[in-house]
């Protein structure tokens, strides 16, 4: 009877290998659960919280709040509890109407109020009794201060990143004006000098540096992804500067679930689309002919005449309203040098012209020789 009772010994190493499965594969979900749920959550919006109370301070509860917003796919809505307080959790950048509505009660509105990237707005309401059914409307002001958290952040949305001076248009340049930051102009961990990335001779100016931890303790994060490089920490891929909604920077104090860097972070969150069709086209063209020309130098090499040209453009709206988006955004960059031949002595530097094009989805580089010939008879690419 015991050995019929037994299982046969080919059957159970089948039962301990399929649970060895499943526990794998349940440990594998938690752990990319735990990596990312995170930085995909918290990085991204804002939220708004507050409490409802009446003219003598006492708690509302059961007073409804809507929250809409034209980066909002419909409308969020939520209920103060018996403290009167209420939360509105993973709200997109942008700016909200918030109405609060009890019966007995006038209905209130609350316009203007912008939620920022990582940003924790405190907002106190006071309700009125309605003698006479009322509605009231107010303007609230931008928080200077987030209460709940001890952080040192520093945002700019999308308006304020187009009024700010830049000559490359990149994030460095941004996050460079920083209050506390400063500018590397060599690169911490190869010292500045020229490098080589595949067949394309680069010059390294280095990128800004938190309390003097260098250009390589930084984390670059983009819609809740980080996107630094592997060798050299830098910021990675490089958007389109006009696609972005609103930049945050936290230079010190930084929340636990922040990581992968002893300096600063810098967060970047992407445009979206909305219920109506919006788009943008521009560009900004340096070109060599509009400068005056140079003065003759003492050098052995004078500095060659460069012209730069950028083109971007921007096209977002609805496939279903409320429900379903769309946004596209893409960039052009060239820069061309042209430098003649120059004799000092024994000494002959040739002329020549160099190409660089580069857009968001490719890089691609032309370097030519005095001929305007490619060296080695070949155009050298970067993608």
């Amino acid at each position: 009877m015991e050995d019929a009772r037994k299982k046969p010994a080919g059957l159970k190493d089948n039962e301990r290998e399929m649970e060895m499965k499943i526990l794998l594969r349940t440990a594998a979900t938690s752990f990319i659960h735990i990596l990312l749920s995170g930085t995909l959550t918290a990085q991204q919006t804002g939220e708004i919280r507050g409490k409802v109370t009446e003219e003598k301070g006492e708690a509302l509860p059961g007073v409804s709040i809507t929250a809409r917003s034209p980066n909002l796919q419909g409308f969020r809505t939520t209920v103060s509890d018996r403290s009167g307080s209420f939360l509105l959790a993973l709200l997109p950048v942008g700016t909200y109407s918030l109405t609060f509505e009890l019966p007995g009660f006038e209905k209130m509105t609350v316009s203007g109020q912008d939620v920022r990237l990582g940003f924790t707005v405190s907002l106190p309401v006071v309700l009125k009794p309605a003698a006479i059914r009322e509605e009231v409307t107010v303007v609230a002001p931008a928080p200077l201060i987030d209460k709940t958290k001890s952080d040192n952040s520093y945002r700019l949305n999308s308006n304020d990143l187009a009024l700010v001076p830049t000559q490359a248009r990149t994030i460095a340049e941004i996050v460079d004006l920083t209050p506390g930051v400063t500018g590397v102009r060599a690169n911490t961990v190869s010292g500045g000098a020229n490098v080589t990335v595949g067949t394309l001779p680069t010059t390294e100016t280095g990128l800004p540096s938190f309390r003097g931890e260098g250009d390589a303790g930084n984390n670059w994060l983009v819609d809740g992804l980080s996107t630094k490089g592997v060798n050299y920490n830098g910021p990675g891929v490089r958007l389109n500067y006009d696609a972005w909604e609103e930049v945050q920077i936290v230079s010190d104090g930084f929340a636990p679930e922040l990581g992968q860097g002893l300096g600063g972070f810098i967060n970047i969150v992407t445009k979206s689309g909305s219920n109506s069709f919006h788009g943008q086209l521009g560009g900004l063209i340096q070109d060599s002919g509009l400068r005056a020309k140079r003065q003759e130098q003492l050098s052995v090499v004078s500095i060659p005449e460069t012209s730069l040209q950028l083109y971007f453009g921007n096209l977002g709206g609805p496939i279903v309203r409320d429900k379903l988006w769309f946004f596209l955004s893409d960039n052009y960059f060239g820069n061309f040098d042209k430098s003649s031949q120059q004799s000092i002595g024994w000494l002959t530097v040739p002329g020549g012209e160099r190409r660089f094009h580069r857009s968001s989805g490719c890089r691609r580089c032309r370097f030519f020789g005095s001929r305007g010939e490619p060296p080695g008879g070949a155009e050298n690419t970067l993608s």
